[in-house]
């Protein structure tokens, strides 16, 4: 999910669950699923620019709700927002028809381990560790994402955790031992439920440090991130579907 802290909202996203019971056993939930013609789709937690939002929904194809996050549809793909914590997310994936063949892309918000990098800045998680009770997901620690080609993104290592609290100087430790470099809170549970990889973009916020956790205030510098980020996703699929045709 989208790290934020207080300030940017994060804080509303602790949800507890025992989602990965979803994971293990056949599912009893078994809802009337809705058909999205595109084989594109595009999940962002919060569209932290509401203006650029806003003018975007003016020009969809069709939009719903589902269960109360909105869906846009435009031609080549479907975009998903407003969804809060991984629950929210898989709950909302598990209407739609066919979601576990279509193309995903994910852009989100994290917190960066390391020195050396911007914040604001938008990097490409290619491989998603678990961590705390996302370990009970997978008999796997590391996953596999795709390798985002465009806009000459770095690639990086990531771990998701379901709680900020879980983030301790121990934790912090164990992640820069395997050369972990962000982190967030909901790719790891959504690699699991989608059964492949997909492509995630994620916009560092946050700086994890020993003493602490740091935010990134400039909301005007992070929404030129998030723009910048959709513009090459939304690019990327409508070049593909071109040279399909």
């Amino acid at each position: 999910m989208a790290r934020v802290l207080p300030s940017h909202g994060r804080s509303q996203r602790f949800k507890s669950s025992i989602a990965h019971f979803l994971f293990m056993y056949k599912q009893l939930f078994d809802p009337k699923r809705i058909e999205l013609n595109v084989d594109n789709i595009v999940l962002i937690p919060d569209f932290r620019d509401k203006k650029y939002y806003k003018n975007l929904k003016n020009k969809v194809l069709n939009r719903i709700s589902l269960i109360g996050n909105d869906v846009l549809i435009f031609k080549n793909f479907a975009l998903i927002t407003g969804f809060l914590g991984y629950p929210n997310l898989l709950l909302t994936l598990e209407f739609i028809k066919n979601i576990k063949q279509k193309d995903i892309f994910f852009l989100g918000t994290g917190g960066i381990l390391k020195k050396g990098f911007k914040v604001p800045c938008s990097l490409n998680v290619v491989k998603i560790y678990s961590s705390s009770i996302f370990k009970l997901f997978s008999k796997k620690r590391c996953l596999n994402l795709n390798d985002f080609e465009s806009g000459n993104l770095k690639k990086v290592k990531g771990v998701s955790i379901d709680l900020i609290q879980r983030e301790t100087k121990k934790w912090l430790r164990e992640q820069l031992i395997e050369g972990i470099e962000v982190v967030d809170m909901e790719l790891f549970p959504l690699r699991v439920y989608l059964k492949k990889p997909f492509y995630a973009i994620i916009i560092l916020t946050d700086i994890i440090k020993p003493e602490g956790i740091k935010s990134f205030f400039n909301n005007d510098l992070i929404k030129n991130e998030f723009v910048k980020s959709y513009e090459l996703i939304t690019r990327y699929i409508d070049e593909k579907k071109s040279n399909i045709n």
